[in-house]
């Protein structure tokens, strides 16, 4: 993964004055799932952990370098199994072109998980990619359309239940999607 400190200040900043509307979305987005044990992974600088309702317990783990003055720093992963892994702006950080297992202990979190919430940006269809807002090389390592995403979670074992719901304005360009483990 590619998150560094300033990245992470960056997404402080802009998700400061907006950071509740965002995560009571993403609750609400996630909220089927009927989730008491989440793991937050990836860098979302922590926020869905300030957010939870009561009685969800939120492990997280930060991948980048988060600022040493973040309200709720991250826990780390505690649990052997989660009901719900919530990869917000996480996966489009990956190269899933490096191999079957680009980060093994993302892999593993995500195999021992029920329920998986994601967001990230969609490449629309007969976008020219090179003139997308989201092409960001260096940043951005691999880009999915909403049928690459759905293909890779199932050879994950996952099944959509919600598929490309936009996540909330300013980021109605970001689309969610909630999976649930199969077999």
């Amino acid at each position: 993964m590619n998150y560094d400190r300033a990245y992470c200040e960056t997404m402080l900043r802009l998700n400061t004055d907006s950071a509740e509307a965002i995560n009571r979305r993403r609750w609400d987005f996630a909220e089927p799932a009927g989730a008491r044990v989440v793991l937050d992974y990836g860098c979302g600088c922590n926020f869905l952990t300030a957010y939870a309702p009561p009685g969800v317990t939120v492990d997280s783990f930060d991948v980048g370098d988060y600022p040493p003055d973040l309200v709720t720093p991250p826990t780390g992963i505690q649990h052997m199994h989660y009901d719900l892994m919530c990869l917000f702006d996480v996966i489009e950080h990956v190269d899933w072109n490096m191999g079957p297992v680009p980060d093994r202990l993302m892999l593993s979190a995500l195999h021992s998980s029920t329920y998986l919430a994601i967001s990230l940006p969609i490449l629309p269809p007969e976008t020219d990619l090179a003139a997308w807002k989201h092409y960001k090389p260096g940043e951005h390592l691999t880009y999915f359309t909403e049928a690459s995403l759905l293909l890779l979670m199932a050879r994950h074992g996952f099944l959509p239940l919600r598929c490309g719901v936009p996540e909330c304005p300013p980021r109605s360009d970001i689309q969610s999607f909630l999976f649930r483990r199969v077999g």
